[in-house]
């Protein structure tokens, strides 16, 4: 091995093939060109120099090692090139990394000391970055590359930032520290698949907006732990069965936040999602989704039965394509609720069908109380159906929007749509039924209509327990007396 102290600054080192040791006295590192060789270098930077700026390190192949203590680089680049290399800032006060390149190989980025880090790229190889103190990143772009690459920073500053996963099924941890504005987290690059974890750590009342975070290809999971979301943004789980797991987040005006899980069977928990207002969204998209929520209520203080409307400004989930489940699982409704805090919306006739059932499920309140409901955004809807009696096989009687007879013979779930069908018969007419205990919604496409199930595991008749009213254009309510 070779042992080189560069003694100037603004001087070009050249190391051979056979492994070197760099070392820089304080002062000689502005302006410094050092290159490697394919050998082991290790690069010294330990000698508490406070600034260095136009600094290029290219240590091409080898299992390089770069120690780091105290430097703010400016306009400096630092590559490690081919191989498994290591860049350790442990510094007690600030490093300032400019860019970095860790090149291929299962490279590692130790940030044991306070750094501000603005552009970090990986390269190929199971990759990973470690910040066990606070770490600034706001304005950064992480690229990670190429295979398992690994991401876990602690009272990381974060705004503005950008972490891409690329492909391999990557992990990104990130304890957040203060708000978090315009984060963009993707696990994987367009057209690569991986499953991807990405897990954010906020505290209660901490601020998440503009959010942009993608698992892309595979079953990934996005965990939050806390936090308030709001604003815009989106939170996708993509192609794969993913898992979103936001239960411990508040949502509060959140109107152009979208949480969808893409394709595939996806699971999507969340705590609730009425006061992240009009606007917001939760899909499953395409797949048989499960979709839970842990808090059920509207108050009547805030809303009112008679106020309950589409116009209250809750946020609205959507089942998509495929068999969804829709489970509100706090605790039962009550004669003080105006109804469940949310919009169940459809935005295609085929998103629920009697053989690809989207079922909501919810526990009513007492015996008898009337103030169960949901309210729904028909868009493939253009208005209530009609009164309409058909005298066939003992009768078939739609009231108020509601079948109240399905007929004499007609008693399965099949022959009970049927009789809906035959009575909401024009294009875009919406109904509800009662079959079996449960109330549906019917939406009359001609070919293909719309069927789904509300189960509170109470037991629903037609016309005593169940109404449905138009209250604007493509916005209903159906009632369900407890």
């Amino acid at each position: 091995m070779a042992n080189t102290v560069i003694v100037s600054p603004s001087l070009t080192t050249t190391g051979d093939d056979s492994g070197n040791l760099f070392v820089f006295q304080s002062g000689a590192l502005s302006g410094s060109t050092l290159i490697g060789g394919s050998g082991k270098d290790t690069v010294d930077l330990l000698s508490g120099e406070s600034a260095a700026s136009d600094v290029s390190i290219d240590l091409k192949g080898g299992q390089d090692s770069i120690a780091i203590t105290a430097v703010a680089f400016g306009s400096s680049t630092i590559r490690g090139g081919a191989g498994a290399d290591t860049i350790d800032v442990r510094s007690a006060g600030t490093t300032v990394l400019n860019s970095v390149y860790g090149g291929d190989g299962n490279d590692l980025l130790i940030l044991s000391g306070l750094a501000d880090i603005q552009n970090v790229f990986m390269g190929g190889g199971s990759d990973f970055i470690s910040g066990s103190v606070a770490v600034s990143a706001s304005g950064s772009e992480i690229l990670l590359g190429a295979g398992a690459d690994t991401v876990s920073m602690t009272a990381a500053t974060f705004a503005s930032s950008t972490v891409l996963g690329g492909g391999g099924a990557d992990s990104i941890a990130i304890d957040l520290n203060g708000a978090a504005t315009a984060v963009k987290i993707h696990g994987d690059a367009a057209g690569v698949v991986g499953a991807d974890t990405i897990r954010l750590t906020l505290s209660a009342g901490q601020v998440f907006d503009e959010t942009n975070i993608q698992g892309a290809g595979g079953a990934d999971l996005i965990h939050a732990d806390a936090g308030t979301f709001q604003g815009t943004g989106k939170i996708l789980g993509n192609f794969g069965g993913d898992t979103i797991d936001l239960s411990a987040g508040v949502f509060l005006n959140a109107g152009g936040l979208t949480i969808g899980g893409g394709a595939g069977s996806d699971t999507i928990m969340l705590d609730e999602f009425g006061s992240a207002g009009s606007g917001a969204v939760v899909i499953g998209g395409g797949g048989a989704d499960s979709i839970t929520l842990l808090v059920n209520a509207a108050g009547a203080g805030s809303a009112g039965a008679a106020g309950f409307t589409a116009g209250n400004g809750y946020g609205t989930i959507i089942g998509g394509a495929g068999a969804d489940s829709i489970f509100f699982s706090g605790a039962a409704l009550d004669g003080n609720s105006a109804g469940i805090a949310a919009v169940i919306g459809f935005s295609s006739l085929s998103d629920s069908t009697e053989s690809q059932m989207d079922i909501v499920t919810f526990s009513a309140g007492s015996a008898g109380e009337a103030n169960n409901g949901f309210l729904l955004n028909l868009a493939i809807a253009s208005g209530r159906a009609n009164n309409a009696t058909n005298a066939a096989d003992g009768g078939k009687t739609l009231s108020a929007g509601v079948l109240q007879s399905a007929g004499a013979s007609n008693t399965t779930l099949t022959q009970v749509v049927s009789a809906v069908d035959s009575l909401a018969s024009q294009t875009g007419q919406a109904a509800a039924f009662a079959h079996s205990g449960n109330a549906y919604i019917f939406v009359q496409g001609g070919s293909t209509d719309l069927v789904a199930q509300f189960d509170s595991q109470r037991t629903y008749t037609a016309g005593a327990d169940v109404t449905f009213s138009s209250i604007g254009s493509g916005d209903f309510k159906i009632g369900l007396l407890a």
